[in-house]
């Protein structure tokens, strides 16, 4: 069984880095959808996939509507499970 994680984040530098370390171990794969974000999220996420020997994705989008965002990430799963 593997298991995507998919995440849809704005503006969450503050706990994002030990939110993904926390569930790396468990997941096959990262797809995240950022919605805009104004501070280092982006930063984390791309410094993160240099370091991290699973596949995470950063994908931004420019929608503001969180439903969308998560269609989008969804698209994208590869594996069994998201979660």
């Amino acid at each position: 069984m593997s298991i995507t994680l998919c995440m849809v984040v704005r503006d969450e530098d503050a706990d994002l880095e030990e939110c993904l370390k926390s569930v790396l171990p468990y997941v096959e794969e990262v797809l995240i959808g950022d919605t805009g974000s104004t501070d280092q999220t982006p930063d984390i996420i791309r410094a993160m996939c240099n370091v991290e020997p699973i596949a995470i994705e950063l994908h931004p989008d420019n929608c503001y509507s969180l439903t969308p965002a998560r269609n989008s990430v969804y698209e994208r799963v590869k594996t069994d499970w998201i979660f």
